[in-house]
């Protein structure tokens, strides 16, 4: 497939993107990283990666064919288990409960991230790689925060224009932050003041996590900027087998309720609807691809909905878009205090071209919605009106109305190369001001 240059100028700079999480591994924010390499390798950069090895897993073709272009340098780990905690039972989890919280015990005093001993062994390693890679600028992007602060440092060292991301809030994070030790805490503090002085340029996720860190940190005034996540069309199997007529009205969540994206909002949502209608609460649905947490689990059997969860298996990602045609409404969700958040998975939605209800406790995200008519969002002091909400299009699907407006064009701004246009454009601006 030829593809046509993204960016107008020629010149070729070298980018070097230090991504902790990347492909093969899609763990959350391995696709961030993998689709700003993917795009600004096609004829504006040229592009290197520096990644964990994910042990005994390649990259798919799909996959490989994005990165065909791409130069990628994979730190191998002596063991690792966060390729294996996702597949652990329920079952195992709640027989270790007690092993469970000795061992988030013992992550919660320990600074940055589990990661931090590993990256510090990896330096002469990441030094040679960048030796032979000669970067005009490098990318890193954090959360594992020991990651970044690594990175940093050579890069520091060796007098390369740095620009750090952060995906999520660090220390400024109101729920995780909270949680750790105080030793860890203060540790943590000073890291990420060392990144804020140190770095030339910082990236988010979220404007509104910008906004809170810009303010903190006063030193940040002029050197940051928000690039959202992104959806890509492109790498999405199509499927025309239609979707089958049923008689229920299925809420599909892209994830698995957990501690940081909680399921308590959805349920006393749920419960609100079976107060207003018990008919049409029997036909509502909740699908996500993971089991109720313990807190949740109890929620949900206290206010009489849990038999309406249910877990579904876990798709690969090219087929996630089919998946989400099999859904009547979107369900966009996390911990009722992380405010400051865009979650990642709003941009799949964009493209599923399903309406969303979004209990996401972030004006931002609303705005997002209204601006690309593709939803509404609902305070959680409010959950009656999004029950309302939930109640109103299980009656569109039994009256469909047709007109979608010009969703399509309002929600292009946010696909891929849009957001790789947007950042080699900061990049290019570093190195020029450097």
């Amino acid at each position: 497939m030829n593809h046509e240059p993204l960016f107008p100028d020629s010149e070729k700079n070298n980018v070097l993107i230090f991504a902790p999480y990347f492909p093969p591994r899609l763990r959350v924010g391995a696709i961030r990283p993998y689709r700003f390499a993917k795009y600004l390798s096609r004829k504006g950069w040229n592009v290197s990666v520096i990644s964990i090895k994910h042990p005994g897993k390649e990259l798919n073709e799909t996959q490989k064919k994005d990165l065909e272009n791409v130069s990628i340098y994979e730190l191998a780990p002596p063991f690792d288990n966060t390729t294996t905690a996702s597949k652990q039972t329920s079952s195992l989890r709640s027989d270790n409960s007690i092993l469970t919280k000795i061992g988030d015990w013992v992550d919660s005093q320990i600074p940055t991230d589990t990661w931090l001993p590993f990256f510090w062994s990896k330096k002469k390693e990441i030094n040679d790689i960048i030796d032979r890679v000669k970067p005009d600028i490098i990318w890193s992007t954090s959360d594992p925060w020991s990651g970044g602060y690594v990175i940093g440092k050579i890069a520091v060292k060796k007098g390369i224009p740095w620009v750090s991301d952060f995906r999520d809030p660090w220390t400024l994070c109101s729920v995780r932050f909270t949680e750790k030790g105080f030793f860890a805490q203060k540790v943590d503090k000073k890291l990420e003041k060392w990144i804020i002085n140190n770095s030339d340029f910082m990236t988010f996720t979220s404007l509104t996590t910008e906004q809170k860190y810009v303010r903190y940190y006063n030193i940040l005034k002029g050197r940051t900027t928000t690039i959202y996540n992104s959806f890509d069309s492109e790498i999405q199997e199509t499927d025309s087998t239609e979707i089958r007529q049923k008689d229920t009205f299925d809420i599909y969540f892209l994830g698995s309720f957990r501690e940081l994206s909680t399921a308590e909002l959805i349920i006393n949502t749920l419960s609100k609807v079976k107060e207003i209608d018990k008919e049409k609460f029997d036909k509502i649905f909740v699908h996500s691809y993971g089991d109720l947490t313990e807190q949740d689990l109890s929620l949900s059997i206290e206010r009489g909905v849990r038999d309406r969860f249910i877990t579904r298996d876990k798709v690969a990602f090219s087929k996630v878009q089919h998946e989400l045609h099999n859904a009547d409404l979107l369900l966009l969700s996390t911990h009722p205090e992380r405010n400051d958040i865009v979650p990642a998975k709003l941009w799949d939605y964009l493209l599923a071209k399903k309406n969303i209800l979004s209990l996401v406790q972030n004006p931002e995200v609303s705005s997002i919605l209204e601006s690309s008519n593709t939803g509404k969002q609902f305070d959680k002091k409010e959950l009656n009106k999004a029950a309302e909400y939930i109640l109103e299009m299980l009656e569109q699907k039994r009256n469909p109305n047709t007109s979608k407006s010009n969703r399509a064009i309002k929600i292009s701004n946010f696909d891929a190369p849009n957001r790789a246009l947007q950042l080699s454009k900061v990049l290019k601006e570093v190195i020029k001001d450097g």
